[in-house]
């Protein structure tokens, strides 16, 4: 290939052309030989992947998403003052639109060199989504706290915060595929459909407590004294949009043995099914909860005349009940490929 491509560069630089064909170079492959029928490269992708020992080469060729997110979040907080005290009420909302279009991936893959140069792929697979899918994230969290300057050299901040986060599904409530029996991969079925992701947590209350206090007021010396510590929720939606990936809204079929480049009249569209062996799938334990962390801190600032100072804090954090996602690889019958179930055991 080296010595190839030495000759053309010198070929170029010794002619000239307009045209790229003349010196023998890439040709643009004619999307009709490697894509089906009844896609386009404006509706799917191919992704041809080879396994030629230590190399791994691989050519895209198409669209392979056009995705989009919209997002809407609306902050709003009001302050009362009296005496002592300043009050301190908010809310923020946040809600994504995610718009997943329907695109198909051909993916063929040749395990050896030899495979390859046969012209015949062992195994095929193509990927399609039924149909484009919408799903709404959305956050909605109400706080309130308080500061009190107990003394003049005492000050005390405590609220709390109140966090609902609901599981995604589209304007139409479709809810995302979602699995029952999560004890033991011999249990694993599919959800009844409308059944959510997980459940809404009501109770997701936060608490904040700080306080901070002058333990010497002389002037450049001063010494002060901060300290708190609260709890904070994660949304614990990282990976629920994967539950759209999978039944019933995604399938892949795979074909032994095609020759390629594709006689595409041997492929056909993917034939959605409501029976099992189902395809990708993702699932939360009943009982799964927000992830939460706990979060500390203690510092001491120590004013070094009037334009220096000194601080030293200590900072902690503790992640409890955090996400875990487990993956099964055909955990039963009723499952043909990857099974993810995502559990509060981190």
């Amino acid at each position: 290939v080296a010595n190839d491509l030495r000759v053309n560069l010198t070929d170029v630089a010794g002619r000239t052309s307009s045209r790229l064909d003349d010196f023998g170079g890439a040709v643009p492959v004619d999307a009709a030989l490697v894509l089906p029928s009844f896609v386009t490269t404006e509706t799917a992708s191919l992704t041809l992947q080879m396994d030629f020992g230590s190399l791994f080469p691989s050519f895209t060729l198409g669209k392979t998403s056009d995705n989009s997110t919209v997002q809407w979040n609306v902050v709003d907080n009001f302050t009362i003052q009296a005496g002592r005290h300043a009050m301190k009420v908010g809310v923020d909302y946040r809600r994504l639109a995610v718009d997943l279009v329907a695109n198909t991936s051909v993916s063929p893959n040749f395990p050896t060199l030899a495979q390859f140069n046969t012209g015949v792929v062992p195994s095929l697979s193509v990927t399609a989504r039924k149909q484009d899918i919408r799903p709404i994230v959305e956050n909605f969290s109400l706080y309130a706290q308080d500061t009190w300057r107990v003394r003049e050299r005492l000050t005390l901040t405590y609220g709390v915060r109140w966090d609902l986060n609901p599981a995604p599904k589209t304007p139409d409530d479709r809810a995302p595929m979602t699995l029952i029996g999560t004890d033991s991969p011999a249990t694993l079925d599919v959800a009844p459909v409308g059944t959510p992701l997980f459940p809404t947590r009501y109770n997701n209350f936060a608490p904040r407590l700080g306080a901070s206090y002058v333990l010497r007021q002389t002037p450049g010396m001063e010494t002060v004294l901060r300290g708190g510590g609260g709890l904070y929720y994660d949304l614990g939606t990282s990976l629920a949009l994967f539950g759209y990936e999978g039944y019933p809204h995604r399938i892949t079929v795979n074909y032994p043995n095609v020759t390629f480049p594709l006689n595409t009249a041997s492929l056909e569209p993917p034939v959605f099914r409501d029976t099992p062996p189902y395809t990708t799938a993702l699932g939360y334990v009943s009982d799964f909860v927000s992830p939460r962390t706990w979060q500390w801190n203690a510092t001491v600032e120590q004013s070094l005349g009037r334009s220096q100072s000194l601080t030293v804090a200590y900072v902690g954090a503790a992640g409890r009940k955090l996400a875990r996602a487990e993956n099964y690889t055909r955990p039963n019958a009723r499952f043909g490929d990857t099974v993810r179930i995502m559990r509060n055991s981190a």
